[in-house]
């Protein structure tokens, strides 16, 4: 192999030589790498040093052609003419062409020539041909494969390289560019890696992906060979925002009341915050979403990482907060899971009113009143604010202002020829309150007649004109009749009471929760509903009755009217009463109709007549 080289043509036969005239040609050639070109040329050779003497001519013609190692013609120059003197290394034609490269780097080219000479009247003809291996064209070498996409996490990602080469002993810088980062490995030989380090996805804070090049110099000692090679890469960002922590705690109306250390249904609510919130390698936080039990409940994408609940319902919660990034890779992070409490009005462990002496003795013709109550909170973590009492003849409209109970409180005042109504509030730290009812009746008296002689009592003291009135149970053992109806069973009456405190009614004819009762035996039965309120504007109130057997509601009496204009400290009331007759296992329960706020009382009572 070689990069130039030349061959002489066959001595001329017949031709005229003496004198040192020309006998053939010399065919050189070189091959210039750079421009990927090989150039030649024809010249004269002799065997002397060339006739001096003008009267002998030169005449020469012929053709030079050049083909690849296929055959296929790569230059092909004709020649003709006449040198009046005959000399050595005279051009008689020259030429150039592009060289073409096999896959190895190699060409194979072949010169053949045919001249004619005619010197001093004599003339002949020089042939000659000759295949030259041309030394591989000095490239640089060429990329064989990159790793894309790059996928990069917090430590980086590899992206390796492999080189085909054409000499062993070429060497490579190679090159990684992203962005406005890059880095430079130098002497590599067919192969290397990089990891591409997280910091270099600062170049696309707002997307996902993004593309890199690779470049490859060639050297050949310290001189580059060739052109550089290159090729593109793609990065994958594969990096999450960060959430450091997520809390929870409890605010809301239980909170404002003091009870911050749980969460109590129906009351409280939750405050979320989530803290150390950041993007990633350039990235920004876009959106902020708040979980429960993960359904989102709230998002924004103004980056504010608190958020406060509704009212909580339900036994538990796991509140969880979603970040995304200008990337939209996402991070979520979830608080400890948090237990919801159940909550229920005060309930009275114990209550009890009832007449007495001065040292609270129990006596049915004292002038005071013992009144002695317990009640619970709940949960655990509420607690009771106010246990009061509150008392009103039996027949007027008021009660008396609170008075606290304490551990247990006797009360003066209450003349035994009059019954009083005791009521018992029980009030916890969310403003609710429970009501025990108490009747405390007249000094005992075998018969008394009611002044004026229209009111008479058996037990007790006449307080009502026109009614007959016991405080005794009454053995009708031969049945009692009301109008046209007599009553089977007389001897066995029964006197049933229940009632609530503060049920708000916002439909039409709404069924008052927990307020039934249910009659022990079959029989006739006087029902009462009576509804005190306050500062609302109720509708109605209405006594149905239902079957055991059956979902069916009777109406038995409704008093439907509105009252509107209540003002503070105003009290009013509506009731209806009815006479039912009965099955055992039957139920009575009350109804009220639209715009209660709470601030009410219900009592249902019952009796078997």
């Amino acid at each position: 192999m070689a990069t130039s080289g030349s061959y002489l043509t066959s001595q001329v036969v017949n031709a005229y030589t003496g004198d040192g005239c020309p006998d053939r040609a010399n065919i050189s050639w070189s091959a210039t790498w750079n421009q990927s070109t090989l150039q030649w040329e024809v010249t004269w050779s002799a065997n002397g040093a060339g006739y001096t003497n003008n009267y002998y001519v030169t005449i020469f013609s012929g053709t030079v052609t050049a083909t690849d190692a296929n055959g296929n013609v790569l230059q092909s120059k004709s020649m003709s003419g006449q040198i009046a003197q005959a000399r050595r290394d005279v051009q008689l034609v020259a030429g150039s062409f592009n060289v073409g490269i096999d896959t190895l780097g190699n060409s194979s080219i072949n010169f053949s020539a045919v001249f004619r000479i005619g010197v001093n009247g004599a003339s002949g003809e020089s042939t000659g041909s000759q295949s030259f291996t041309l030394d591989a064209k000095p490239q640089g070498s060429v990329i064989a494969s990159v790793t894309s996409p790059v996928s990069v996490s917090s430590s980086g990602g590899a992206c390796a390289v492999s080189i085909t080469r054409y000499s062993n002993s070429y060497t490579h810088d190679v090159t990684w560019a992203f962005g406005s980062y890059s880095y430079t490995a130098t002497g590599v030989g067919t192969s290397t890696s990089y990891t591409i380090p997280a910091s270099w996805l600062n170049a696309i804070p707002s997307s996902a992906n993004g593309t890199g090049t690779i470049t490859v110099v060639t050297k050949s000692g310290g001189t580059q060979v060739g052109n550089a090679a290159t090729a593109q890469f793609t990065v994958s960002a594969n990096v999450n925002p960060t959430i450091g922590s997520v809390t929870v705690a409890p605010r809301g109306t239980a909170y404002s009341a003091g009870i911050t250390t749980v969460y109590i249904a129906g009351y409280s609510t939750a405050l979320i915050t989530a803290s150390s919130v950041s993007g990633v390698q350039g990235s920004t936080i876009s959106k902020v979403e708040f979980l429960r039990d993960g359904t989102v409940i709230s998002s924004n994408t103004t980056r504010t990482y608190t958020y406060t609940t509704g009212t909580l319902n339900g036994s538990s919660a796991t509140f969880s907060v979603r970040v995304t990034d200008s990337r939209g890779k996402t991070a979520t992070k979830a608080a400890s899971a948090i237990t919801i409490k159940a909550y229920a009005t005060p309930s009275f462990s114990s209550a009890t009113a009832y007449r007495s002496n001065s040292s609270g003795t129990a006596t049915n013709d004292g002038t005071y009143i013992r009144v002695v109550a317990t009640a619970v909170a709940t949960p655990s973590e509420n607690s009771i604010t106010a246990l009061t009492y509150a008392t009103k003849a039996t027949n007027s409209g008021s009660y008396s202002a609170e008075a606290n109970i304490g551990s247990g409180v006797i009360a003066s005042g209450f003349a035994n020829t009059t019954s009083y109504d005791v009521r018992i509030k029980a009030t916890d730290k969310l403003g609710n309150s429970s009501y025990k009812y108490f009747t405390i009746p007249t000094a005992e008296y075998t018969m008394d007649f009611k002044v004026g002689g229209k009111g008479v009592a058996f037990g007790k003291v006449a307080e009502t004109d026109n009614l007959v009135d016991s405080a005794w149970k009454i053995n009708a053992g031969g049945g009692i009749q009301v109008g046209n109806f007599e009553h089977p069973n007389a001897g066995n009456s029964q006197y049933q009471s229940v009632d609530i405190d503060g049920f708000a009614a916002t439909t039409d004819w709404q069924t008052v929760p927990n307020l039934s009762l249910s009659a022990p035996v079959t029989g006739l039965y006087a029902i009462e509903a009576l509804a005190a309120y306050s500062n609302s504007s109720p509708s109605g109130v209405a006594i149905i009755t239902r079957s055991a057997s059956s979902s069916y509601n009777d109406y038995r009496a409704i008093v439907d009217r509105g009252v509107s204009g209540l003002t503070d400290g105003t009290t009013q009331y509506l009731n209806c009463s009815c006479v039912a007759y009965l099955g055992a296992g039957s139920v009575a329960l009350v109804r009220v109709r639209y715009a209660w706020n709470g601030n009410n009382y219900i009592r249902l009572r019952m009796w078997l007549l």
